[in-house]
């Protein structure tokens, strides 16, 4: 398995779900950091590990804007089941914050379906 060093990510102000951010990427597979100003003020960068079809484990990016209506921008996710899924109710889920909704998304349909 690929190790991704995350030291350049530390340095630009990334943050995942664990407190470390090796296990956030090498192990939960997603990072993110939101830009406050300039031309990106309001987005996150995720950053998120993916194996592609020749089963090499890859490092991917993509940019989410935290104003966009996730229930309208991702209509073919099926909120009750994730919600379930993370032990939480819709409104639960709909409610926390950003990068834990997209965190859970990932984990439950795959990094395949915001990277396209």
């Amino acid at each position: 398995m690929n190790y991704f060093s995350t030291g350049k990510y530390e340095r630009r102000g990334f943050e995942g779900s664990d407190a470390s951010l090796d296990i956030s990427l090498n192990e939960y597979g997603l990072i993110w950091k939101r830009y406050k100003r300039g031309v990106h003020a309001g987005d996150y960068l995720f950053v998120a590990t993916w194996n592609d079809s020749s089963f090499t484990r890859v490092l991917v990016h993509f940019w989410l804007n935290e104003k966009v209506n996730l229930e309208d921008e991702y209509d073919w996710v099926d909120w009750l089941e994730v919600a379930d899924y993370c032990g939480q109710t819709k409104k639960e889920l709909l409610e926390s914050h950003f990068p834990m909704i997209i965190k859970d998304l990932v984990n439950y349909y795959g990094i395949q379906n915001f990277t396209s």
